[in-house]
Protein backbone atom coordinates (compact mmCIF):
# COMPACT_ATOMS: atom_id res chain seq x y z
CA UNK A 1 0.00 0.00 0.00
CA UNK A 2 3.07 2.56 0.58
CA UNK A 3 4.26 1.50 -2.66
CA UNK A 4 1.09 2.09 -4.68
CA UNK A 5 0.47 5.41 -2.57
CA UNK A 6 3.84 7.22 -2.91
CA UNK A 7 4.56 6.13 -6.40
CA UNK A 8 0.73 6.75 -8.04
CA UNK A 9 -1.82 8.15 -5.62
CA UNK A 10 0.18 11.17 -4.19
CA UNK A 11 3.24 11.29 -6.61
CA UNK A 12 5.76 11.61 -3.71
CA UNK A 13 8.86 13.29 -5.03
CA UNK A 14 10.95 12.71 -0.93
CA UNK A 15 14.46 10.84 -2.32
CA UNK A 16 17.04 9.86 0.22
CA UNK A 17 17.04 7.18 2.60
CA UNK A 18 16.44 9.10 5.35
CA UNK A 19 13.78 10.82 3.52
CA UNK A 20 11.95 7.64 2.44
CA UNK A 21 12.37 6.15 5.84
CA UNK A 22 10.39 8.94 7.55
CA UNK A 23 7.86 9.38 5.29
CA UNK A 24 7.33 5.02 5.64
CA UNK A 25 7.23 5.47 9.76
CA UNK A 26 4.54 8.30 9.11
CA UNK A 27 2.41 6.13 7.14
CA UNK A 28 2.53 3.19 8.86
CA UNK A 29 1.79 5.31 12.19
CA UNK A 30 -0.91 6.71 10.21
CA UNK A 31 -1.96 3.14 9.54
CA UNK A 32 -1.92 2.29 13.00
CA UNK A 33 -4.27 5.10 13.90
CA UNK A 34 -6.61 4.02 11.70
CA UNK A 35 -6.57 0.44 12.81
CA UNK A 36 -6.90 2.04 16.59
CA UNK A 37 -10.17 4.10 14.79
CA UNK A 38 -11.29 0.63 13.03
CA UNK A 39 -11.24 -1.46 16.54
CA UNK A 40 -13.68 1.78 18.24
CA UNK A 41 -16.25 2.07 15.69
CA UNK A 42 -16.92 -1.39 15.45
CA UNK A 43 -16.77 -1.38 20.12
CA UNK A 44 -19.03 1.51 20.33
CA UNK A 45 -21.13 0.03 17.39
CA UNK A 46 -21.52 -3.13 18.45
CA UNK A 47 -20.78 -3.87 21.93
CA UNK A 48 -21.97 -0.72 23.21
CA UNK A 49 -25.32 0.16 20.44
CA UNK A 50 -25.91 -3.18 19.52
CA UNK A 51 -26.05 -2.61 15.88
CA UNK A 52 -25.55 -5.37 13.44
CA UNK A 53 -21.70 -6.29 13.24
CA UNK A 54 -21.66 -6.57 9.59
CA UNK A 55 -23.43 -3.13 9.36
CA UNK A 56 -20.92 -1.92 11.52
CA UNK A 57 -17.93 -3.06 9.54
CA UNK A 58 -19.20 -1.77 6.25
CA UNK A 59 -19.66 2.04 8.00
CA UNK A 60 -16.75 1.64 9.74
CA UNK A 61 -14.73 0.55 6.52
CA UNK A 62 -15.82 3.25 4.65
CA UNK A 63 -14.87 5.79 7.23
CA UNK A 64 -11.21 4.37 7.51
CA UNK A 65 -11.13 4.64 3.84
CA UNK A 66 -11.96 8.21 3.83
CA UNK A 67 -9.69 8.96 6.58
CA UNK A 68 -6.39 6.90 5.30
CA UNK A 69 -6.28 9.27 2.39
CA UNK A 70 -6.76 12.27 4.54
CA UNK A 71 -3.84 11.54 6.72
CA UNK A 72 -1.85 10.50 3.76
CA UNK A 73 -2.67 13.61 2.19
CA UNK A 74 -2.24 16.35 4.96
CA UNK A 75 0.42 14.01 7.27
CA UNK A 76 2.63 11.40 5.68
CA UNK A 77 2.78 12.59 1.85
CA UNK A 78 3.19 16.27 2.06
CA UNK A 79 6.65 16.61 1.96
CA UNK A 80 9.32 19.82 2.66
CA UNK A 81 10.83 21.06 0.09
CA UNK A 82 14.22 19.99 1.60
CA UNK A 83 12.99 16.65 1.53
CA UNK A 84 11.95 16.46 -2.26
CA UNK A 85 15.60 17.72 -3.24
CA UNK A 86 18.04 15.95 -0.86
CA UNK A 87 15.89 13.63 1.65
CA UNK A 88 17.19 15.91 4.72
CA UNK A 89 14.80 17.39 6.86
Amino acid sequence: AYVTNRTWVFESKVHGARGIALEMAKFFGARGVSLLLDMGCMFVGVDLLHMKDKVMKVFASVLIVIANYIFSKLFVFRGKPAEHKDGRL
